[in-house]
């Protein structure tokens, strides 16, 4: 029944459309088709759309259509979801307990797979090569690419052994060599967070699109039922 429930919401909003004398253009379609495009390399993007839509014109139809259910929501549920500085201020006062940041670090890391290897980087660094050049050109980790730069973390949220090396390491300190299912580790700590309450003024965009959304939602639900208890809706359920 979940898809029979969406097939009616979506001729309920098209319907709407036409009330809205609202309606797509060749053009919007057409800038649509293109980004899609861009995510596909190759062939793969026509066999990919004739495999899934039978033809380049129904996907085209597909495009028109889902492009105005959106217009028609954004109409519509967009109006709804206006919040203002003092509701989300009152949010923020509300669940202060949910906006504290706990201590962070951000570090440093870089990872290659034998001990050897790993203590002759740590010779390199000692004798004053630059970390990150060095986590670029020797690091087996994904993070390398960025000069081994693995960002702010907080507790919890990296391997254990990590963390006990990098939230005891002094800034600038080059650790030990460290050996994990992973590999054999040294990291750098380039800075240090201390616990604090977040501000407002730095939580305030975060609340406002929390906020955003379950008014859309519960906008969208609300308009739906409108739509639906005005239609009248007769679902055979032996065509099913």
């Amino acid at each position: 029944m979940a898809l029979v429930n969406q097939l009616i919401e979506e001729e309920l909003i098209l319907e709407e459309a036409n009330r809205l004398a609202l309606n797509v253009n060749d053009n919007e379609v057409a800038k649509e088709m293109e980004a899609i495009k861009k995510e596909y390399t190759g062939d793969s993007f026509e066999s990919t759309i004739l495999n899934k839509y039978g033809s380049m014109d129904k996907w085209k139809e597909e495009i028109k259509k889902k492009l105005l259910l959106k217009k028609v929501i954004d109409e519509v549920i967009t109006p709804r979801t206006a919040v203002k500085e003092d509701e989300a201020r009152r949010y923020y006062k509300e669940h202060i307990a949910d906006y504290k940041r706990e201590e962070q670090v951000r570090a440093r890391m870089i990872v290659v797979k034998t001990e050897e290897d790993a203590n002759n980087i740590r010779e390199r660094l000692k004798q004053g090569e630059d970390f990150a050049k060095l986590a670029e050109e020797v690091s087996l980790g994904p993070e390398g690419k960025k000069g081994g730069d693995l960002g702010f973390f907080g507790k919890g949220e990296m391997p254990k052994e990590f963390e006990d090396v990098v939230f005891s390491l002094p800034i600038g300190k080059i650790s030990n060599v460290i050996k994990t299912a992973y590999g054999y580790h040294i990291f750098r700590v380039e800075e240090k967070r201390g616990a604090k309450d977040l501000k407002f003024s730095e939580v305030k965009d975060q609340i406002i699109n929390k906020l955003k959304r379950e008014k859309g939602d519960a906008g969208f639900q609300a308009w739906m039922m409108e739509l639906k208890q005005r239609a009248k809706i007769e679902v055979k359920e032996e065509l099913l």
